[in-house]
């Protein structure tokens, strides 16, 4: 599923094999690979979906002060699922079990679409 991705190397340079969380790790890129690849909906177990989502394209959910990646909804090929691969294997050092998850989300999306996010107000 990744062969033909940005992730690939993730896996050719034995990253993946030396990770701190290696299930939680793969998780996180196979929802990046087959997401890109087929499109589709992804959504963790523990989320609860109370509306159809037929109509929703290229979605992702926030948490918090993040973009989760809990919930994405995707056209297959999606410019953004790429650039988020890319910056996932340009950044991934398999030592925090949350290096692929809402930061690396967060800050892809910031940078794709060339926004700043909110700053808190005290």
């Amino acid at each position: 599923l990744v062969h033909t991705t940005p992730l690939h190397p993730i896996y050719e340079d034995g990253r993946l094999e030396r990770s701190c969380c290696r299930m939680i790790h793969s998780s996180d890129i196979l929802r990046m690979a087959v997401t890109y690849r087929y499109g589709g909906w992804y959504s963790d177990m523990d989320t609860i979906t109370v509306a159809s989502t037929n109509h929703l394209e290229n979605v992702v959910a926030s948490s918090g002060d993040f973009i989760g990646n809990g919930n994405l909804i995707f056209n297959a090929k999606n410019g953004f699922l790429h650039q988020l691969m890319v910056e996932a294997e340009r950044i991934y050092n398999s030592q925090g079990w949350n290096s692929l998850g809402p930061v690396l989300l967060t800050q892809t999306f910031v940078n794709y679409c060339h926004i700043a996010l909110p700053t808190k107000q005290p």
